[in-house]
């Protein structure tokens, strides 16, 4: 911040240096504001400007890095689009949590998703189970395997109403409602979330459900109640679109250090000691 003259007058702005040239950014006169968010407001714009200047790096189309914009080819992780495959061109096309719109348009119709949208469904944990059946299969996350009643008979009553009137459980604790029409995806999605439960990130590449020791937080013998670490990372999964759409396919368990452990193993476990 500095005095300026203007008009004949002393005025308070914000001064930008940039290129040895001098702006004025903002005018602060009688503006109210206080000296620390001028300092705040003036390094904030400098940044901006400052942005503006970063080099450019991308990839030719020998996967070679340049600094010339005009070289550069479209890549995803490096990975020029071209070679992509087929699941990885379908996300690079749109990102699969922005089926939503898809899911709608086929319940007015009640149509089958097709294409990428296959694919996409995935990732609100929708499955079209075709050719084994003309049908779409619910997958919902249950992290660490730990369920209300209350949650309990709400899925029941999906089993019941929408369904075949049984749920499957699979080997890493989802919960799975097969015999779906699309008309009714919208309904699912929405009594899942009135439950508190999701089924968002439970199918294609992205973490799969968390799942703990199954007698954790009563089983005297642990050595730590891992559940709600299960429960935490669970929800900051849910919460971060930058871990939608990894390679697949990441699983994360933890284990509370009893004698009893799953049988399998997943990608990445956490161990109490």
């Amino acid at each position: 911040m500095t005095e300026i003259g203007r008009e004949g007058k002393l005025a308070r702005a914000v001064l930008i240096q940039y290129h040895e040239k001098t702006f004025i950014m903002v005018d602060i006169n009688n503006s109210g504001f206080t000296e620390e968010q001028t300092s705040y407001l003036s390094g904030f714009v400098s940044g901006i400007l400052q942005a503006r200047e970063l080099p450019f790096l991308g990839q030719d189309a020998e996967s070679r890095f340049t600094h010339e914009p005009s070289k550069a080819v479209e890549s995803v992780h490096g990975t020029l689009i071209d070679d992509l495959c087929r699941e990885e061109q379908i996300k690079y096309e749109k990102h699969g949590l922005d089926c939503y719109d898809a899911i709608l348009a086929n319940a007015e119709t009640d149509t089958f998703p097709a294409d990428g949208e296959i694919f996409r469904y995935k990732f609100h944990g929708l499955f079209f189970v075709s050719p084994a059946q003309e049908s779409i299969m619910l997958r919902c996350r249950v992290a660490g395997g730990a369920l209300s009643t209350y949650q309990f008979r709400g899925l029941a009553e999906m089993a019941e109403d929408w369904g075949p009137g049984h749920i499957d459980l699979t080997t890493r604790g989802n919960l799975q409602i097969r015999e779906l029409m699309p008309k009714i995806c919208p309904k699912v999605l929405m009594k899942l979330a009135d439950l508190g439960l999701t089924s968002q990130g439970a199918g294609a590449d992205n973490v799969r459900n968390i799942t703990a020791t199954a007698t954790t937080g009563f089983d005297p013998t642990e050595l730590l109640d891992v559940l709600p670490y299960a429960r935490a990372i669970h929800h900051y999964i849910l919460k971060n679109r930058d871990l939608f759409g990894l390679p697949r396919k990441f699983n994360i368990s933890y284990d509370s250090g009893v004698q009893f452990r799953p049988a399998r193993i997943p990608t990445t476990s956490v161990f109490t000691r």
